[in-house]
């Protein structure tokens, strides 16, 4: 069961999980996500293993000191986050990304190449 710190995200201060699914995607800008299970749940295993320099397979992951958001929780994380303006979006081939402002801008770039 989320905290009420983890849901009530309309004041300037980011939850917890918002933090750490901003941070992760600061620290890997080359990694973009969808809305979609299995992407949600691949940032889920990250986020239990920050350190590692890509996503842990999420079959096999074991929750590390408590991290264990539902997908609904992350899905609110990337959502608020991005209408806050602290990441983007981008559609590519029809699907919605979400990355690191500077993840975006790499792709954007890429596309227009």
């Amino acid at each position: 069961m989320p905290r009420i710190d983890e849901i009530v995200g309309g004041g300037p201060e980011l939850a917890q999980s918002q933090k750490e699914v901003l941070d992760l995607l600061e620290k890997h800008p080359d990694y973009l996500f969808r809305m979609h299970n299995d992407d949600l749940a691949g940032l889920k295993a990250w986020l239990t293993m920050p350190w590692a320099s890509y996503p842990p397979e999420h079959s096999t992951f074991a929750v590390v000191g408590g991290k264990d958001y539902s997908l609904g929780t992350l899905r609110w994380a990337i959502s608020t986050l991005n209408a806050r303006g602290k990441i983007g979006k981008i559609k590519i081939h029809r699907r919605t990304y979400y990355g690191s402002h500077q993840g975006i801008e790499e792709a954007r770039e890429r596309l227009a190449a």
